[in-house]
């Protein structure tokens, strides 16, 4: 059990690092990101997120991400736009709810339902999971691993199937291998998480 535990431990942190590398490349580029995702680089162990990683910073395509991705350009990277059944207002307030819930707060100044705020709130839940494991708080390690999964089928799954769709016709291929990762990653996790908590 210890060795295992120990196992999942490890898996939880490549994990949290992994989403907050996708939830950087999802914001508009800068330098100052650039930096930030190639220190992140030595954290993660994904080979396609991190070539993904290595692409964005060599192009990130700063004019074309502002026209494409940004409000009044012809993809969203917000939750809103892909839910449209459920009302705006409550969709965020539903957000902000969680967030103060499990302690996460947006390092962005993205609205609360901007993909990268939910990819890093997943890498949030993810190291709160790991801290519970280490801590032999079976009971909270799985309160948190529940609410990361909530997260992903809530609004991951219902989302990106439609951006990936939508970004096939841009010119912003880290962004599209981006949501491609994260959608193999939210359908992955489904039997991962199962392994994790037995």
């Amino acid at each position: 059990m210890q060795q295992f535990s120990a196992r999942s431990f490890l898996a939880l942190i490549c994990e949290a690092a992994q989403w907050h590398l996708a939830a950087l490349l999802l914001l508009p580029p800068s330098t100052a990101r650039k930096r930030e995702i190639q220190s992140l680089l030595r954290e993660v162990q994904d080979p396609a997120l991190c070539k993904i990683a290595e692409n964005w910073c060599n192009d990130p395509a700063t004019e074309e991400y502002f026209r494409t991705v940004c409000p009044g350009g012809e993809v969203s990277l917000r939750a809103v736009s892909y839910l449209p059944l459920v009302s705006p207002g409550e969709m965020l307030a539903t957000l902000e709810d969680f967030y103060d819930r499990t302690g996460y707060r947006n390092f962005t100044d993205e609205p609360p339902d901007h993909l990268a705020v939910l990819a890093d709130c997943y890498a949030f839940l993810s190291l709160r999971a790991a801290y519970m494991l280490a801590n032999e708080r079976q009971d909270d390690f799985l309160s948190f691993i529940d609410l990361r999964n909530h997260l992903a089928l809530q609004y991951f799954s219902p989302i990106l199937s439609s951006l990936v769709e939508k970004l096939q016709n841009h010119q912003i291929p880290s962004l599209l291998a981006t949501a491609e990762w994260m959608w193999s990653r939210v359908h992955s996790s489904k039997s991962d998480s199962s392994s994790l908590s037995s």
